[in-house]
């Protein structure tokens, strides 16, 4: 391969990396044991085969126990819920919860502007500790 076509080839993969980036294509799905979710621009996205009740339960409990968390509000229905708390560098936390078809529930929780899936993962699992399925109460 001469140099000109090797800078070509270069050029070539830079420009589709940037296009990738910039049209928001980002996504990385996960799994890991029985652990399994999809974070996708910021947002990390799972099913879990509990109830609405139960997991809006489950998620107000896990936000008041852990540590650095301030619960400001909270909200369900018989299709969905949300709950909204602060992080200890007052990032915003949005939990929307909406109940699935087959009666499981559909979280979504994103935190501050463009998402920090370490936390959300944190809070995710916090929160699985809480739901009859997973072990919890």
């Amino acid at each position: 391969m001469t140099m000109n076509k090797y800078n070509e080839s270069i050029l070539k993969v830079i420009l589709i990396i940037t296009i990738l980036i910039a049209t928001g294509c980002t996504s990385m799905v996960v799994e890991t044991g029985n652990r399994t979710y999809n974070h996708l621009r910021g947002d990390l996205l799972g099913i879990v085969p509990d109830r609405l009740p139960d997991v809006y339960t489950a998620t107000v409990t896990a936000i008041d126990k852990l540590s650095g968390f301030d619960l400001m509000e909270k909200e369900v229905n018989s299709l969905n819920g949300r709950i909204i708390a602060y992080d200890s560098i007052a990032r915003k936390v949005q939990i929307d919860l909406f109940r699935t078809e087959e009666d499981q529930t559909r979280i979504q929780i994103r935190i501050g502007l463009i998402g920090d899936k370490v936390e959300s993962v944190m809070i995710y699992d916090h929160i699985k500790k809480y739901l009859p399925n997973f072990g919890g109460i």
